[in-house]
């Protein structure tokens, strides 16, 4: 089951999508599913809508949101930066924590790209009892995107003495960006918290990547400072294991790569 909600927050309602298991229990456990860059919360070609999906099945229920500006979140591209979006994700968490459905005890957090690196974050401010990622963008080794090699130095430079910049995003979509956005990039530090993270990890990512260089996900399981964790390369797949390109192959992969490790973790 699947109910669109809002949640609230002082700087302006997050859209979301409520998933629930077919079969409800008194108390379950939940994840927090969170997009990458100007993404959405159902994902590239519903990429997150699927996963959570899939968690559903395994009888967890998943919260997916709008990060400022992206989606059907209304608010300016000018607050969007990393600590407007980790003051979101908290929110969300939260949100989650206190349903009555929940077992707080069993909240993990799913973050695909800019989402893991905010995950990653997270995990010394709330409770999290498992932590998955997807081709996290959880280090200083990035790629250009393939939509935005033409425009980079532009940008850069735009921003650089304009203080934003324009481009056009891999859907065709015309955005804003803000040079305070690359600030708080550089300055955030997703890799302290998890040195000392305890619980469950699953690190799952791309070797044909064109946007986040693999040995991110490398240098940050290795980073991490719990002993339950796993690391796994999907052959052949690029950032957003690819789905744009409607070959259902490599996501399903992911997917079942998941909900396997999920099972055997419960």
């Amino acid at each position: 089951m699947i109910e669109k909600t809002k949640i609230p927050f002082v700087k302006g309602d997050l859209p979301a999508l409520l998933s629930y298991p077919e079969t409800r229990n008194a108390k379950m456990p939940a994840m927090l599913v969170m997009h990458g860059f100007v993404g959405c919360k159902e994902g590239d070609n519903d990429m997150h809508s699927r996963i959570s999906r899939a968690l559903n099945e395994q009888g967890i229920v998943t919260l997916q949101f709008d990060f400022c500006s992206c989606g059907e979140n209304e608010s300016s591209k000018s607050e969007y930066n990393i600590s407007r979006l980790l003051e979101e994700a908290l929110c969300a968490y939260n949100f989650l924590s206190k349903l009555s459905i929940v077992d707080n005890n069993h909240i993990g957090l799913v973050g695909h790209s800019l989402g893991g690196r905010l995950a990653a974050m997270m995990v010394d401010k709330v409770k999290v009892s498992t932590l998955i990622t997807l081709n996290g963008a959880h280090g200083n080794k990035y790629k250009a995107p393939w939509w935005l090699k033409e425009d980079l130095y532009r940008m850069e430079e735009e921003c650089k003495f304009n203080g934003k910049t324009n481009f056009i995003d891999s859907t065709g979509k015309e955005l804003e960006l803000y040079q305070e956005f690359f600030t708080a990039l550089e300055q955030s530090d997703p890799i302290t918290p998890m040195s000392k993270f305890k619980g469950k990890l699953l690190v799952l990512y791309g070797n044909e990547d064109p946007t986040v260089d693999p040995r991110v996900s490398m240098e940050f399981y290795s980073n991490a400072g719990t002993k339950n964790k796993t690391i796994k390369c999907i052959e052949g797949s690029n950032h957003t294991f690819n789905i744009k390109t409607n070959d259902f192959t490599k996501i399903t992969e992911c997917i079942n790569t998941i909900i396997d490790w999920v099972k055997s973790n419960s």
